[in-house]
């Protein structure tokens, strides 16, 4: 069955290689389409201010996202801040292990989701994606993405352009990222230039 589809097409090439090695078909690599745009009119998030330098995660609140990683690495930076947005079935582990610096939202509008993008330091992402949508979705406010040297995230994050990343999901390899995230600097026209959208 397999091999009577007129094209393929992957995800990201890490699905793409995916295909190559089970059916050995090349299929041509599509991303995902982003709906989020300077269009959209961000609204304020109650609790969260534009100049707080916080750090976002967007997320389903999963085991294999790895949130709980990147929850677990503010809880010894209490001079950094995160706020997570997400709905799953950890958000109470989460919520139990979390910092008075770590603030959990959930089911936010487009606009307060565009204000959140718009104004946070960076996007975290510490999960095994096929493809990293949310670093598109920051880029469009210019913001980088420090997230997990794996799959989807190798096609949307350009290194030292839109972002960095950190080689494995743990607190302390995501903190020693985040060092080196504010030793840098990253220009959020550069960022808009290079995203794929």
């Amino acid at each position: 069955m397999a091999h009577k589809a007129d094209k393929y097409l992957a995800i990201s090439t890490l699905i793409q290689g995916r295909i190559r090695d089970t059916y050995g078909i090349d299929a041509e690599v599509m991303f995902a389409p982003v709906a989020m745009s300077q269009t959209f009119n961000p609204e304020p998030v109650p609790g969260v201010g534009e100049d707080d330098g916080y750090y976002l995660v967007v997320s389903r609140l999963l085991p294999y996202k790895n949130v709980d990683a990147i929850v677990r690495a503010f809880a010894d930076a209490p001079e950094r801040r995160l706020v997570v947005v997400g709905r799953g079935p950890d958000a109470e582990r989460l919520a139990a292990i979390k910092t008075p610096n770590v603030t959990m939202l959930s089911d936010l509008t487009d606009g307060q989701m565009a204000f959140l993008y718009k104004n946070c330091r960076a996007l975290l992402a510490a999960s095994y994606e096929d493809f990293g949508l949310t670093p598109i979705e920051a880029g469009v406010w210019g913001r980088p993405t420090v997230a997990l040297r794996f799959g989807g995230f190798l096609d949307t994050i350009d290194e030292g352009g839109t972002g960095m990343y950190f080689d494995e999901p743990t607190p302390r390899a995501i903190a020693g990222a985040l060092d080196r995230f504010e030793a840098a600097a990253f220009d959020p026209d550069k960022i808009l230039s290079l995203i794929h959208i």
